[in-house]
């Protein structure tokens, strides 16, 4: 019979795989740092390598570097779904303005999506949709157009906050 000391502990090899596992994982992480509410990409020799706080570009997530360095537009905001007369059926706020466009040109080939305001900042995005959506009737549901719900809940108590994001974008 073996003595107590040389029997293999399952919990000790477990223990092992956890910490090998925990090590290989932290590894690959990248390093962020946050002094804002969103992040935007930094790029380093033209890869993604780090992330920057977007308030540290002086655009309120309005702008974000490219892979070359140079500042472009947001990828995010709001925007406004009409028809071929022009009508709005639809306003409404994304992450993504291009895969928005892609997603309701699939569900609605008849209706054009046109980009209201570009900005990353969630904050504003809910006070400018919420502002578009007031602003435009046809595009609510009652009237037959495509917005069931407001921007932002009446009882919301950030109400007020999102909207004035909103209303200072330029």
């Amino acid at each position: 019979m073996m003595p107590k000391m040389r029997q293999a502990n399952p919990l000790i090899w477990l223990l092992l795989l956890l910490t090998v596992w925990a090590l290989l994982a932290a590894s690959h992480l990248e390093k962020k740092t946050a002094s804002g509410n969103f992040y935007v990409p930094e790029t380093v020799s033209g890869e993604m390598t780090g992330w920057e706080a977007a308030p540290r570009l002086g655009f309120g997530g309005l702008a974000v570097k490219d892979a070359s360095g140079a500042l472009v537009a947001a990828k995010g905001g709001t925007y406004v779904l009409k028809d071929a007369e022009g009508v709005v059926s639809k306003t409404g706020r994304t992450n993504d303005l291009a895969r928005r466009e892609a997603e309701l040109g699939r569900k609605h080939p008849d209706k054009t999506l046109e980009v209201d305001k570009r900005t990353d900042s969630r904050s504003a995005q809910r006070g400018r949709e919420q502002d578009i959506h007031d602003a435009n009737p046809s595009a609510h549901a009652q009237n037959g157009g495509l917005d069931r719900i407001n921007g932002i809940d009446p009882k919301n108590p950030r109400r007020d906050e999102y909207l004035k994001a909103g209303r200072e974008l330029p």
